[in-house]
């Protein structure tokens, strides 16, 4: 079985060696030559995973054609914004009989699509049940050094979210299963909105009490959006909504949480980003979620609030004020 992982950012390396570790045939694409050559010359990806050997019997390729149509898995690692890109490539290749698994988080803000809605817009003749998404609490920084990991694979049927189960699971790295697509995917992307408001209580020095009231409305407001769109509610309380709650809740390595945090010290969303050497989908996500809940008529004070900090310089504190008052 030959996979291949598009995408040689910090979460598609560290789960390329994740799958060689697991004594599967991996190709890793790169977008960035840079990346590539450097990947070759010192088997580590020094800009996005940093400390990390990569193994030799990793293929690493700039070629995308080779690396979609060579293997029989495809592991999708690019982040959402940048998907239809890239799937609009992989539509003119021989993509036909093949597994494709996304593991980025977030909504097109163009489309308002989630990344299976976006895999199954641009791959005409792709079946619904060769989609699954492998989502979770999990830091690409942590799973790459073998700290005990559990995720998500999630399909409409569940056949292949056990495929996927199987080729990732090992000692250290382990996926439950689940068929809804939907609010795995969901919870995956609101998380990242809910973490800016987590980063921006840090950022004012709000405190634990605080973020917990946050994070309590969020998970809420996350799942009546879910239900809504046809999200079954207890995916909401597993590994891509509470879970992924607790990680950004905790974690210093969330760029989200982070970019909340610089907004709550003052800073402008024009200078954080522009510091940033990876991006933080939560900021899209948020565009994105505000168009879909006007689309669906849902009331999202959260969303809402957190939209006018990032693009309308509404004051932090003023936000958090009425998400908690809500």
């Amino acid at each position: 079985m030959r996979i291949s992982v598009i995408g040689a950012g910090g979460w598609g390396t560290a789960l390329a060696t994740i799958l060689s570790h697991n004594s599967y045939n991996v190709t890793l694409w790169c977008y960035e030559k840079k990346t590539y050559e450097e990947i070759l010359a010192f088997h580590e990806n020094k800009q996005y995973l940093p400390g990390v050997t990569i193994p030799l019997n990793i293929d690493v390729t700039l070629d995308l054609q080779k690396a979609i149509e060579e293997n029989s898995i495809i592991i999708l690692s690019i982040p959402v914004q940048f998907l239809s890109s890239i799937l609009s490539k992989i539509e003119k290749f021989n993509y036909q009989n093949k597994i494709f698994c996304n593991t980025a988080k977030g909504i097109e803000v163009e489309k308002i699509k989630l990344p299976h809605q976006l895999l199954k817009f641009h791959l005409k003749d792709i079946k619904s049940d060769s989609i699954v998404t492998l989502s979770g609490p999990s830091h690409a920084e942590e799973a790459a050094r073998h700290k005990p990991t559990n995720v998500v694979s999630s399909s409409p049927t569940l056949k292949n979210a056990k495929l996927i189960q199987k080729i990732f699971s090992n000692s250290f790295f382990h996926a439950e299963i689940s068929n809804d697509i939907i609010g795995v995917e969901l919870g995956a992307a609101l998380k990242n909105v809910i973490a800016i408001g987590v980063g921006i209580c840090d950022g004012l020095n709000y405190g634990d009490n605080t973020k917990a009231g946050l994070l309590i409305k969020g998970l809420n407001e996350i799942s009546k959006i879910g239900i809504k769109l046809g999200a079954k509610r207890n995916t909401f309380y597993g590994l891509s909504g509470l879970g992924d709650l607790m990680v950004t809740y905790y974690s210093r390595h969330s760029r989200n949480r982070y970019v909340g945090e610089q907004l709550g010290l003052g800073k402008s969303l024009k200078e954080i980003v522009s510091s940033m050497k990876m991006i933080a989908e939560g900021v899209a996500s948020t565009q994105a979620a505000l168009k879909m809940i006007e689309k669906y008529k849902i009331n999202s004070v959260l969303i809402k609030e957190l939209y006018l900090v990032l693009f309308d310089r509404r004051k932090p504190e003023i936000a958090i004020s009425n998400i908690l008052n809500s």
